[in-house]
């Protein structure tokens, strides 16, 4: 996906136009990575304040060191956030880990209290919540190499990113890190092309074939729970 990224043809009006209409079906009917989660309205923080949202990962995950990242990734995110948006509210979405096991994430109490000393207005959600109904809520979003950052660019909002996830480093994130490999410009809808098209495979459980990106995202709004 990278060499395509880098090195592939730019793509045609069709494609760039399917690219947009499902980008556009994804993000109206809110599918995500976490499509079992409340997706419900989730107002957090102080009233009439821009509110930065950041998000945890489970520790051991794999797409943090192949980002280039590591646990001090997280704590120098939170760090910049806190600089960059010193009137803002700073709402962590923590990762159900750092929940049930304390230490188990990368953003665990611990450090969350430990910048709570200095800059109080630090919210944390910790309950299990649709990315999209975060999104409705806030300026910006900071991440290291969670799938969340390219959800939230499909939903319009500017991105950070810490690590080098595969949607960094093509003009599309405000990026900490910089990969010599990558130095072209590309749009949104060739990322979710080369990502969500290009790339990737689909099966439908109900109709037991192979299909593409704008049928599973049927399947999945047919049977998420409401």
């Amino acid at each position: 996906m990278e060499r395509l990224l880098q090195s592939g043809p730019e793509l045609s009006v069709e494609q760039k136009e399917r690219a947009r209409n499902a980008i556009n079906k994804i993000v109206s009917n809110r599918v995500s990575k976490y499509n079992d989660s409340i997706n419900v309205s989730l107002p957090i923080g102080r009233n009439d304040v821009d509110k930065i949202l950041l998000i945890d990962q489970r520790n051991g995950d794999q797409s943090v060191p192949s980002a280039l990242a590591d646990e001090k990734s997280f704590e120098s995110m939170l760090a910049n956030a806190i600089n960059n948006n010193p009137d803002a509210d700073i709402i962590v979405k923590q990762h159900p880990d750092a929940i049930k096991g304390g230490k188990s994430s990368y953003f665990n109490n611990e450090l969350i209290e430990k910048y709570r000393q200095i800059f109080p207005n630090i919210y944390t959600i910790t309950i299990d919540i649709n990315p999209y109904a975060m999104f409705e809520h806030v300026k910006e979003v900071y991440v290291v190499s969670s799938g969340v950052g390219f959800e939230a660019l499909m939903a319009g909002k500017k991105v950070h990113c810490s690590g080098m996830p595969y949607y960094a480093g093509w003009g599309l994130t405000e990026d900490k890190l910089h990969l010599e490999r990558r130095n072209r410009k590309r749009s949104l809808e060739e990322v979710f092309h080369y990502a969500f098209i290009e790339c990737s495979r689909y099966y439908n459980p109900d109709e037991e074939r192979v299909v593409e990106v704008e049928n599973i995202v049927d399947y999945i709004v047919k049977h998420r729970a409401p």
